[in-house]
């Protein structure tokens, strides 16, 4: 639910590309959110997660924009001159951009005709009568066009830049408490009830829910520095158990509420451990399957009843 402290290694890369501009990569592998992120590229192109929210796409992001300042003296310049030579403009595809077609179709469209008929007797009678025909019909639709795909970063052409370690250190953000007291209010817990926090950062969650609502809370928190300091918030409150674990292995399974702040991938993983009946909130990631979503204080609360 909260931000951990990654232990990761860290190399920036720098791309130089045909056109002269400069694109910086980062290689990064670490441990967020409860898990283990294996070594891989990230640009600006294909950042791993573009939610205002998220603290690993703001940290990676400066990075990238140190790095970018740090190697422009380094970057070969064209000469003046070129910026005098006109270029073809390349239209680009953006995700988005839509278009009319017209789309025919068939329809069974009906027509009257005149029928007569005569009796044996020679009299002569006229009725109309209803038949149908097949007519072609065009409508409008809208239809919207692709990007172009992202290419991937030129390994083997990068040029490695030295970080310093202070660059390195990513500091704990929690969740504001006005949108802790925000999710509180709408799950309601009850008395004697069981609040259950997976990545349980400082322990703020399961601390306000045991001194607002007299239920039980237990956290559980991968980064054992970050689990010690939620230990040092909780003494004095009974009622929470602060745990130094992995969620995917420690028993968390008897809890009435789970309260989560994971991505959605982990949370796919997490989602058949929860026995059903169980009332489950994610913070600004969604839930599988029908969830209900209340925007409260700047985020996005997911809950759900576990089916």
């Amino acid at each position: 639910m909260f931000w951990r402290s990654f232990i990761y290694t860290l190399n920036v890369l720098l791309l130089l590309a045909s056109t002269g501009q400069a694109e910086v990569g980062v290689t990064w592998s670490g441990v967020y959110n409860g898990r283990y992120y294996k070594p891989k590229v990230y640009t600006r192109s294909n950042m791993c997660c573009r939610n205002p929210n998220c603290g690993m796409y703001q940290q990676i992001a400066s990075l990238i924009s140190k790095a970018e300042q740090e190697t422009t003296s380094k970057i070969p310049r064209l000469a003046e001159t070129t910026s005098e030579v006109p270029r073809l403009a390349k239209q680009s595809v953006s995700d988005g951009e839509s278009y009319e077609v017209q789309v025919p179709y068939e329809v069974e469209e009906p027509y009257q005709v005149r029928v007569c008929t005569t009796d044996w007797r020679g009299r002569k009678s006229c009725k109309l009568v209803t038949r149908y025909r097949t007519v072609t019909k065009y409508r409008t639709e809208t239809r919207y066009r692709k990007p172009e795909p992202t290419k991937a970063p030129d390994l083997d052409a990068m040029t490695i830049v030295e970080v310093s370690p202070e660059d390195l250190v990513l500091k704990l953000r929690p969740t504001p408490m006005r949108a802790v007291k925000a999710l509180l209010a709408e799950l309601q817990p009850q008395p004697g009830e069981l609040v259950v926090d997976l990545g349980c950062g400082d322990g703020r969650f399961v601390i306000e829910a045991v001194k607002a609502y007299g239920c039980k809370g237990r956290g559980i928190e991968l980064n054992t520095e970050t689990a010690a300091k939620a230990s040092d918030a909780a003494k004095g409150v009974l009622g929470v158990e602060i745990i130094a674990g992995d969620i995917m292995t420690e028993e968390w399974q008897d809890a009435d509420i789970v309260v989560m702040y994971l991505y959605e991938d982990l949370i796919a993983e997490v989602w058949p451990k929860i026995p059903d009946g169980t009332l489950v909130a994610s913070v600004n990631h969604r839930l599988p399957g029908i969830c209900r979503k209340v925007d409260r204080e700047g985020h996005s609360f997911y809950i759900a009843i576990k089916r």
